[in-house]
């Protein structure tokens, strides 16, 4: 689906996890990027920036991601090493301090409201959506274990307009998606403790805990008696004789 007015949010205050934008317009023009030339990384920003105020007519709000999340250091390590292994241009590309400041320049040349997080952008966006009843726009579903109930924009490609939408207020049938009802039972614990099983930015290993798929991690929530939180969900892990 394209990135549009079709959306329906002209007028209304969107905030954006502006990484993965900022991300995709360097990878547009890594080779010149990579050299040290940001200006056709910068221009391509311009033009999503004009056609979200001026076509879709958003009140964008703009949030940069500031220092490394010191928690996040296994994921850090393994995108390191990526780019260090990459053939290709594209793959080692990074936001850097000195691109992020042209683009927060000119955020503020176009008097577009930006924000400057203490680290990583995703919690800030969160506070934010959730304080305010904001759909925020971003580029994975990490605001979801951060706390986001309603509905997130998350546009898998700029240049194309790519994106899909998830809605955690949506109505579905009972058993038409599992993971789902565990979330609408017992709220985003569910999703945090999906996510450490499986392997996310905060697990020292890519995988999570080995042995853990989908199937596995619903039979041991789905085990738990009462509330899941982290304390039932290991018990019942540690209970799991497939698990010992």
């Amino acid at each position: 689906v394209r990135v549009d007015y079709k959306l329906n949010m002209e007028g209304q205050e969107v905030p954006i996890d502006v990484a993965g934008l900022l991300w995709q317009c360097a990878a547009k023009h890594a080779s010149d990027y990579l050299s040290g030339n940001h200006t056709p990384a910068l221009i391509e920003f311009v033009h999503h920036l004009n056609f979200l105020r001026s076509i879709c007519r958003w009140r964008v709000r703009l949030y940069f991601d500031g220092k490394d999340n010191p928690d996040k250091h296994f994921e850090d390590k393994r995108r390191r090493q990526r780019r260090v292994n990459a053939n290709d241009d594209y793959s080692r590309i990074k936001n850097t301090p000195d691109y992020l400041a042209k683009a927060a320049r000119i955020a503020k040349s176009f008097d577009i409201r930006y924000f400057v997080s203490k680290e990583e952008a995703d919690p800030h966006v969160s506070y934010e959506s959730m304080s305010k009843a904001l759909t925020p726009v971003t580029g994975d579903s990490d605001l979801i274990a951060y706390g986001v109930d309603t509905k997130i924009i998350i546009v898998n490609s700029w240049q194309q307009g790519w994106y899909r939408i998830i809605d955690l207020e949506s109505p579905t049938d009972e058993g038409e998606y599992p993971l789902y009802d565990l979330y609408k039972r017992h709220g985003k614990i569910v999703f945090q403790l999906y996510a450490g099983c499986n392997g996310c930015d905060f697990t020292e290993q890519k995988c999570g805990i080995k042995g853990i798929g989908y199937g596995k991690f619903m039979s041991i929530a789905s085990a738990v008696e009462g509330e899941v939180n982290v304390r039932s969900f290991s018990l019942a892990l540690w209970n799991d004789d497939a698990m010992r």
